[in-house]
């Protein structure tokens, strides 16, 4: 169709416009409203081509869902190095109630 793709790669190897389907709803991804079926139309899907990403709340270009591993991430360090800290203070209280 002389739109660069290959037919064997063209999900629409007829149509000079269309060659990819993401969400394979049989509309191309140029007209389609939401190109990745996650049902977020794509001037409102920060990530319109990745169906399990929608919204970056802190435009770091990292989508919240996968963000929130790294939230729980971070909460897991920061109760340890409080448990480490703590361990610490006790530890030294224990050493000068000694003294």
């Amino acid at each position: 169709d002389g739109d660069g793709v290959a037919d064997a790669d063209d999900a629409f190897p007829v149509d000079p416009n269309e060659s990819l389907d993401t969400d394979a709803d049989g509309i191309g991804d140029n007209t389609d409203e939401d190109a990745d079926g996650d049902g977020y139309p794509n001037n409102e899907d920060a990530f319109p081509l990745d169906a399990s990403e929608w919204l970056d709340s802190n435009g770091n270009g990292v989508g919240d869902n996968a963000e929130a591993d790294d939230r729980d991430n971070l909460a897991r360090q920061n109760f340890n190095r409080l448990i480490t800290l703590f361990s610490a203070l006790r530890t030294q209280a224990e050493v000068t109630v000694k003294e």
